[in-house]
């Protein structure tokens, strides 16, 4: 009601002048959210491209691990057929 009341002690050019005022900060809040989401979304893409890499390293050193232990393996036996073959 006091905002009612101050409206009716201003000119129409006070009131238009606000009006303007507010559209203006509408707009500008508008614009600040849609930024603030795009950024967000980008944020999104990035940390779900991030973790898609990191499934992709952790496939790949999976893979290069059990590569060494067959690796590993073999040393072993070719190992102990020396040891025996010294023997």
């Amino acid at each position: 009601i006091s905002i009612l009341n101050s409206f009716q002690e201003c000119t129409l050019k006070q009131i238009m002048d606000q009006e303007s005022e507010i559209v203006h900060d509408t707009q500008s809040l508008h614009s600040d959210m849609q930024t603030l989401v795009y950024e967000n979304y980008n944020k999104f893409i990035a940390g779900t491209d991030t973790i898609r890499k990191m499934k992709n390293d952790f496939k790949k050193m999976e893979d290069e691990m059990d590569l060494l232990a067959k690796n590993m393996e073999s040393i072993t036996s070719f190992s102990e057929q020396i040891s025996c073959t010294l023997q």
